[in-house]
């Protein structure tokens, strides 16, 4: 995952929207694939550079993984919008910054 945040994958444009934060799917369930408590996932959010009263607009590459935060994050009461088109659009229009991570 987080390859893809650094932007060291094979897309067409490999980096990242400019500001966004990083919250991996993955660190939000346990082993059983069921939420962390609230507690857990409030301080994984705030790692991540959120802070109650936030909105947050989740993306992956293509929205699906994405929505698992959308989940989690209403769950926690974060203003949370899903951008759908993802950063499979993003990259596609060449107008649109990415920020990759220095190496």
């Amino acid at each position: 995952m987080l390859r893809f945040y650094e932007g060291n994958d094979d897309s067409t444009r490999p980096g990242r929207i400019p500001g966004a934060g990083s919250l991996p799917f993955t660190t939000l369930t346990d082993d059983a694939l069921l939420f962390k408590s609230p507690q857990e996932l409030e301080q994984l959010f705030q790692q991540a550079g959120y802070k109650p009263g936030d909105t947050i607009v989740a993306y992956c590459h293509i929205g699906q993984q994405a929505t698992v935060v959308v989940l989690a994050a209403r769950m926690l009461g974060y203003k949370v919008l899903l951008y759908d088109g993802s950063y499979t659009q993003w990259e596609a229009l060449p107008e649109l910054p990415v920020e990759k991570t220095a190496p």
